[in-house]
Parts: structure tokens; C-alpha cells; sequence
């Protein structure tokens, strides 16, 4: 894959080096992670938690040991591992529900390479290397673009769009748990017993006080001083 086709592969997940000319290629994902990895391009590295919280947001699967395999038949190993662990932690730093596959590669990437954004920059392969401060503020400007609302420009990503902001803000006030459960409750699903007890003890009573007026009107007044 040339450079200029992974750019527009890029941007269509939301990491815009140029305008793309389509929606993302779901069956590429995993291609693409690679083909990044592969890179020299530290601009198109960066794109690479992009790609995964993309996913991560839309409920689309990936293969991570797929791509653990493949790169490792090029030597691309420690590179794929490093970012993998520097996308987990990229998502949990902006409350993204991280897959739970990735969950479980992380946790034993985390006892391998340690703190791996206490460093300032990384080194991945063929003497490249990230600069974590970079990285950080490269995501940061994707999730506000999101925000934002910049890439709502059809019906259908409108709704992308507001699903994520949706799920942003749950999971700043719900655990994990509490928010499956909540929105099973608010889509008419069945719950089972341990979840029915589980939201009338806890998630409800959260629910009663984010919805009080006195709770509201200290956030309206406070946000509005804050701007």
C-alpha cells in the first residue's frame, strides 16, 4: 500500500492528513494497522490509535493477535506492542471503553515495557521513534474534532457522532458495568436478576441525582462561569 493511499485510508477514520474520498474499509483494518506500523512516517504512527478508537467507538472487532503474528514475521513486533499499550492508554486517558481483547494484551504489555508514556519519546523500528507529547496532543485534537462535531457531514455520521458523544459522557459517570446495564434498561432489554438489583440499588439512584434541578442548575451555572 503506497503512502498516499494510507493517507486517505486514514483520514477516513477520522485522521485527516487530506480530505478522504469514502467511508473507512472495515475489512482493512487490520491491513492498515500493519501497513503503520511498517511505516517511517512518524505523521501516519500517530494515526494509529485513531484507527483503534475508531473501532473501539463503533464496535468494530479487531484481530489483535492477528496482527501480533503478522508483525511478527517482519520484525515488527515490539513496535506493534508499544503501540498497542500507547492506544489503550490514549483511550482510558479520554474515558473510551477500551475493547476488551486489547484489555487483556495490554495488561501484559504493561509488565513488559512499564510506564511507557514516562519516557519522551519511544522507540519503535528502523530508528524511528514517537514523541509522546506529540502523540497526546495529535489524539487530543481527534477526540475534540469529534466533539466537535467536524466530521458530521452525512445523516449517518451524525449518528456515529452522537453515539460517541453519548458513550463519552456515560463513562465519565458510570462504570463500565453500570453503563451496559443502564443502557440495556433504556433500550427495553431484558435484564437478569443480579441486573435488575444492581440498578435499583446503584444505577438508579444515580440516575435520581443527575436528574435533580438543584444538581443541574450548580452544573448550568458553573460551566457557564467556567467559559
Amino acid at each position: 500500500m503506497n503512502k498516499n493511499k494510507l493517507i486517505n485510508i486514514l483520514a477516513r477514520f477520522g485522521y485527516p492528513l487530506m480530505i478522504p474520498d469514502s467511508q473507512p474499509l472495515h475489512d482493512q483494518i487490520e491491513k492498515v494497522l500493519i501497513e503503520l506500523v511498517d511505516t517511517d512516517d512518524s505523521r501516519l504512527m500517530e494515526g494509529f490509535p485513531v484507527v483503534l478508537t475508531y473501532c473501539a467507538v463503533n464496535g468494530i472487532a479487531v484481530d489483535y493477535q492477528a496482527i501480533l503474528r503478522e508483525a511478527k514475521t517482519g520484525g515488527r513486533r515490539e513496535a506493534m506492542e508499544k503501540l498497542l499499550l500507547l492506544s489503550w492508554n490514549l483511550m482510558k486517558s479520554e474515558n473510551i471503553d477500551t475493547p476488551a481483547g486489547l484489555d487483556v494484551i495490554a495488561g501484559s504489555l504493561e509488565k513488559k515495557y512499564g510506564d511507557i508514556f514516562s519516557a519522551e519519546s519511544i522507540p519503535l523500528r528502523r530508528n524511528s521513534s514517537l514523541s509522546v507529547e506529540r502523540l497526546r496532543r495529535t489524539y487530543e485534537r481527534y477526540i475534540h474534532n469529534l466533539q466537535e462535531g467536524f466530521y458530521t457531514e452525512s445523516r449517518e455520521a451524525d449518528s456515529q457522532y452522537d453515539a460517541f458523544l453519548l458513550h463519552m459522557h456515560l463513562s465519565r459517570l458510570f462504570s463500565p458495568k453500570q453503563k451496559e446495564i443502564l443502557l440495556k434498561k433504556y433500550h427495553g432489554d431484558a435484564l437478569n436478576k443480579t441486573e435488575r438489583e444492581y440498578y435499583s440499588r446503584t444505577v438508579k439512584k444515580k440516575l435520581k441525582a443527575l436528574a435533580s434541578e438543584d444538581v443541574r442548575n450548580i452544573a448550568d451555572t458553573l460551566i457557564r462561569e467556567s467559559k
